[in-house]
C-alpha cells in the first residue's frame, strides 16, 4: 500500500492482515463427498461435521479473528498519535476515542 500511495505513507502507517484459514495461512480441509442427490441446502449442511473434523477448525472463526485483530490493533493504540480505523474517531491508551480537532 506505501508503494502505490507514497503521498499517503509520509501521513499513515498501514496496517493488513491475512486472516485464519485465507491467504498465506492452511485452511480448514473438509472431509465430504457432495451427494448428487442432495440439494444444495443438503449437501451444505451435511457438509459441516467433515469440516469440524479439522483440528484446525476450532481456530477458524470469527471468535479468533477478532482477537487476532484486536492484537494488532492494541499496540497501535499505544503509539503518538494513536489508531484511526476507516475514518472513526483517533482511538488512544485503553480505547479511549479523542477528538480529531485540530
Amino acid at each position: 500500500m506505501a508503494m502505490m500511495s507514497p503521498e499517503l505513507a509520509e501521513h499513515y502507517d498501514f496496517f493488513g492482515f491475512d486472516p485464519r484459514g485465507v491467504g498465506e495461512s492452511d485452511g480448514v480441509v473438509c472431509s465430504y463427498v457432495p451427494d448428487e442427490d442432495h440439494t444444495t441446502w443438503e449437501d451444505d449442511a451435511a457438509r459441516v461435521p467433515g469440516c469440524m473434523e479439522d483440528p484446525l477448525a476450532p481456530f477458524i472463526n470469527t471468535e479468533q479473528t477478532a482477537y487476532d485483530m484486536d492484537f494488532i490493533r492494541a499496540p497501535a493504540m499505544d503509539q503518538p498519535g494513536g489508531l484511526q480505523l476507516g475514518g472513526g474517531p483517533v482511538l488512544q491508551g485503553k480505547g479511549c476515542p479523542r477528538s480529531n480537532a485540530s
